[in-house]
C-alpha cells in the first residue's frame, strides 16, 4: 500500500521592503475566506491551503501598506514566497492589542501586548523614551513613585518578571540611574511582547509576567544613520548591509559628566559630576544561504561612578551593567521552522576604595541554551517543541588587600527545562493554546500545565480563560519594597522552589479597525515565596535564610481603545489587591496599588502641508491610589549610651514607633504629561524635534512622610516628595 500525501502551502519571510527588516507577528489572509496565519517572531510563516487552485493573498502590518498578490496552486507544490511591504508614515499609534481582524478571531492572546517603536516614541517621558517607562502604562503594571521604573505586574515583585534581550536574559534591567532608565534604547526595539499573566510554556522561571524584546536586524539594502539628542544622553544608530548580510549598532551615553567638565574648564573651576551611564548594542546576520540565518548579538550596560576625594589620594570606584551574547542560528524548511539560542550573560558589581584598599565584587552569570521546532500543520494549527538548559554561577567577594580578612563565596545552579505547545480550532468557534512545560533541578522534578481558550459568542465577542502553573528558581535578596536602589543581588532556590498558578478570564469586543474593548478578572496564588527582610543586602546570604511566605493576587482590568478622526483614544484601568502572609502575619506589601488609571489623548495631523504637517501631540493623565506604609503609633522617650561621651553616660531622645507595615494609606497620586512633537520629511533625510513636560501641573504626590518629635513633645509629619514641579525636557531626532 503506498500513501500519496499530496499538499498546497506558500511559505517565506514578511520583511519590510526597503530594509530587509523580518516583521513579526504580520497577518497572512486568503481574500474571500478566513483562511489566514500569522508570522512568528522572525517574520517566517507557513499557509496550507485545502486544494489546487488560484487564491489571492493580502498581507497587513500596522505601519505599512497592504500587499495582495494572485498565486496558482498546483499539486505537491509548497511556494516560497518572501513578501516586501512598503511602510508608510504614521505619526501616532496607541498600544495594540489586537493587531487585525484576524487575531481577533483567531489569536488566544490573553493577558498579551505587543508594543512597537513607534509607540514608545509618542508617548510623553521623562528626560528620553524609554521601553519599560512605556510598558508602565498598560493595565495590571504598577510601579513605586513617579521617577520608578521598577515593574510591578499583577502583584508580583520585580525579580517575578523574566526579561530577555533576543533570548538573553537580562537580570537587573532598570539598573542605569538608580532605576530611573533601562538599557534599552527604543532605536534598538523591532517588537516587545509583554504577557502579564497566563503565559504560554514556551516561557518559564518566574513567577508573574514575561517581557521580550527583540532587536532589529539591520538595513540590508542601504547604510542608515540615525542621531537622538535629548538633554541627558545622545544615541547613536547605524545600521547597512555587508558581504555576508547587514549588521547594526546602537550606542548611548549620558553626558552630564562631560557637561560639567567643560563648563569648569571654562570658567576655570574645579568642579566634576563623577557619574555616567552608557549601553551599547551590535547585532549582525549572516543571510547568505535561501533557508538559514545565522545572527549574533551583543549587548552591554553601565553605571561608573568614580569619586576622588580632594584632601586625600582615594578614589571610590563603583561599576555595576550587564553584558550579554548570543548565537542564534535559525532553519526553515517547509513546515518546519528551527531555532537554537547559544547565549550568556552576566551582570557584575565592582567596588573598590583605591589604592587597593578594599574591593568587593558580587554577580550573577548565565549560560544557556534552547533549542525550539515549530510544525506548521496547517491554518492556525501549530505543535511548538524545545528544550532549555541553564547554568546559573553566583559570586561575592570581598577583601582587605595586604590583610588576612578576605571572603569569596561560589554557587551554582543547573536546571533543565522542556516544553510542548500545541494550537489548534477543531471548530469556528474554538480555539485552543495548550501546553506543558516541565522543569528538572537538584534531583527534583516540576510539572507546569499551561492552558488558553477562545471562545467566539458571536461574531464581534469573544469570552477568553488562560492559566497555569510557574515556579521560580532564583530570587532577590534586597527589599522588594525599597523606593530607590542601585541593582538586585540575586540567591539561587535549589529546593522547595517558590510556586504559582494564575488563573484569568477576559472579555474582548471588536469596535472596528484597530478598535476594541477588554476586560480581563485574573487570581494569582503565590506558595513557598521568598521575603526578604525590609533592611538593604550588600552580599548574598542563603536562600534557606530567607523568610518563607504565601500569598495571593487579584483584581480587574479594563483597556478599551478608540479612533475618532485625528484623534486616539484609550483608556487603561486596574483594581487590585495583593497580600501576603509570613506565618500568621498577613499583610499588603508597599506596592499593593488598589486603583490605577491610565488616560491617553494623541492627535495626529492629517496636513499634506504647511506647518501641521507631521505635527503629533499626545497627553497621558494617570491616576493611582495611595500605597501602604507604616503608620506611627506613638512614641516615647528612648535612652542609648553615648558614644562621644562613654559608657558611663546616657543620652535620652525621642523615638517614633511605627505601626504595621500596612497600617496606613499615603494619598493618591496623580500627573498629566505631555509631548509634543514636529517631523520634518523628505526623501534622504527626516528630522524631529519634540519637546515633553512632565508633571504639567506640578502635583506634589507624596513618596513616604518623615515623622519627628517637635520642642513641644508633638509628632509632626513632613511630606516628602520626588517630583514637586514640572520638568521639561526637549530633544532632536535625525535619520539620514
Amino acid at each position: 500500500m503506498i500513501l500519496l500525501i499530496i499538499s498546497f502551502a506558500v511559505s517565506g519571510y514578511v520583511m519590510d521592503k526597503d530594509t530587509g527588516e523580518p516583521l513579526p507577528f504580520a497577518n497572512i489572509m486568503v481574500k474571500g475566506s478566513d483562511m489566514g496565519v500569522a508570522s512568528n517572531e522572525r517574520g517566517y510563516f507557513y499557509l496550507k491551503f485545502p486544494s489546487a487552485g488560484e487564491y489571492t493573498l493580502k498581507v497587513s502590518f500596522i505601519g505599512y501598506r497592504d500587499w495582495e498578490k494572485t498565486i496558482t496552486m498546483v499539486s505537491d507544490t509548497t511556494l516560497n514566497l518572501n513578501i516586501g511591504l512598503v511602510s508608510e508614515p504614521i505619526y501616532l499609534k496607541g498600544v495594540k492589542i489586537t493587531a487585525s481582524r484576524r487575531d481577533f478571531e483567531k489569536a488566544v492572546d490573553l493577558s498579551r501586548i505587543t508594543i512597537t517603536p513607534s509607540e514608545i516614541r509618542y508617548l510623553p517621558s521623562f528626560f528620553e523614551a524609554d521601553v519599560f517607562r512605556s510598558i508602565q502604562i498598560l493595565p495590571g503594571v504598577v510601579t513605586m513613585h513617579d521617577l520608578s521604573n521598577k515593574l510591578y505586574i499583577r502583584g508580583g515583585s520585580p525579580d517575578e518578571v523574566y526579561v530577555s534581550l533576543d533570548h538573553i536574559t537580562v537580570y537587573n534591567p532598570t539598573s542605569h540611574l538608580f532605576g530611573l532608565f533601562s538599557m534599552f534604547n527604543p532605536d534598538i526595539v523591532k517588537n516587545i511582547e509583554v504577557y502579564t499573566g497566563g503565559y504560554p510554556a514556551m516561557y518559564g522561571g518566574r513567577l508573574s509576567g514575561v517581557i521580550s524584546v527583540l532587536t532589529k536586524d539591520g538595513n540590508k539594502n542601504q547604510y542608515q544613520l540615525n542621531l537622538s539628542t535629548g538633554l541627558i544622553s545622545t544615541i547613536l544608530t547605524l545600521q547597512g548591509p555587508v558581504p555576508w548580510g547587514t549588521f547594526f549598532f546602537s550606542g548611548r551615553r549620558t553626558y552630564f559628566d562631560l557637561l560639567v567638565w567643560l563648563y569648569g574648564k571654562l570658567w576655570h573651576q574645579d568642579i566634576s559630576l563623577p557619574y555616567y551611564f552608557y549601553d551599547l548594542i551590535g547585532k549582525t546576520t549572516i543571510d547568505r544561504w535561501k533557508d538559514t540565518k545565522i545572527s549574533g548579538t551583543f549587548m552591554q550596560g553601565m553605571d561608573v561612578l568614580d569619586f576622588s576625594a580632594e584632601e586625600t589620594d582615594e578614589r571610590i570606584l563603583l561599576k555595576w551593567g550587564n553584558t550579554g551574547e548570543v548565537l542564534r542560528i535559525e532553519r526553515a524548511q517547509g513546515n518546519l521552522f528551527f531555532n537554537t539560542y547559544l547565549s550568556h550573560t552576566i551582570f557584575n558589581t565592582d567596588f573598590r576604595l583605591l589604592p587597593d584598599t578594599i574591593y568587593s565584587s558580587q554577580g550573577i552569570e548565565n549560560y544557556s541554551v534552547i533549542q525550539y521546532v515549530d510544525f506548521f500543520l496547517g491554518e492556525d494549527r501549530k505543535i511548538q517543541v524545545g528544550i532549555e538548559r541553564n547554568k546559573i554561577l553566583f559570586h561575592d567577594k570581598l577583601g582587605l588587600p595586604d590583610t588576612s580578612f578576605s571572603r569569596s563565596t561560589n554557587d551554582i545552579i543547573v536546571p533543565y527545562e522542556g516544553f510542548l505547545n500545541l494550537e489548534a480550532s477543531p471548530g469556528p468557534i474554538w480555539r485552543f493554546n495548550l501546553g506543558l512545560r516541565g522543569l528538572y533541578l537538584s534531583d527534583n522534578f516540576y510539572i507546569e500545565p499551561r492552558a488558553g481558550v477562545k471562545y467566539r459568542l458571536d461574531e464581534n465577542t469573544n469570552l477568553l480563560f488562560s492559566g497555569g502553573i510557574y515556579h521560580q528558581y532564583i530570587a532577590t535578596l534586597n527589599s522588594q519594597e525599597s523606593y530607590f536602589l542601585l541593582y538586585d543581588f540575586w540567591t539561587p532556590i535549589k529546593s522547595d522552589i517558590p510556586w504559582a498558578w494564575h488563573f484569568v478570564g477576559g472579555y474582548e469586543k471588536w469596535l472596528g479597525d484597530g478598535e476594541n474593548l477588554r476586560v480581563e478578572a485574573y487570581y494569582k496564588k503565590y506558595e513557598r515565596v521568598l521575603i526578604p527582610g525590609e533592611f538593604f543586602d550588600f552580599f548574598s546570604i542563603p536562600a534557606e535564610s530567607l523568610k518563607r511566605g504565601s500569598g495571593y493576587a487579584m483584581g480587574v482590568e479594563l483597556l478599551l481603545k478608540k479612533k475618532i478622526k485625528n484623534f486616539s483614544v484609550w483608556l487603561s484601568y486596574g483594581f487590585g489587591i495583593t497580600k501576603r502572609r509570613i506565618d500568621t502575619l498577613v499583610y499588603s506589601p508597599r506596592y499593593d496599588r488598589r486603583h490605577n488609571l491610565n488616560l491617553f489623548l494623541g492627535y495626529s495631523s492629517g496636513a499634506k502641508h504647511g506647518f501641521l504637517k507631521g505635527l503629533t501631540v499626545s497627553a497621558r493623565f494617570s491616576f493611582g491610589s495611595g500605597l501602604p506604609f507604616a503608620a506611627p503609633m506613638g512614641w516615647y522617650y528612648r535612652r542609648d549610651i553615648d558614644i562621644y561621651m562613654g559608657s558611663d553616660s546616657l543620652v535620652e531622645y525621642p523615638f517614633v514607633i511605627q505601626g504595621r507595615k500596612d497600617s496606613g494609606r499615603l494619598p493618591p497620586v496623580h500627573r498629566l504629561d505631555l509631548h509634543i512633537e514636529k517631523m520634518i520629511e523628505s526623501k534622504k533625510k527626516n528630522m524631529g524635534f519634540y519637546i515633553d513636560i512632565i508633571n504639567l501641573y506640578a502635583r506634589r504626590n507624596v513618596l513616604f512622610y518623615d515623622y519627628y518629635i517637635d520642642e513641644n513633645g508633638q509628632v509632626q509629619r513632613e511630606s516628602i516628595s520626588i517630583l514637586p514641579i514640572p520638568i521639561i525636557t526637549a530633544g532632536v531626532r535625525l535619520k539620514l
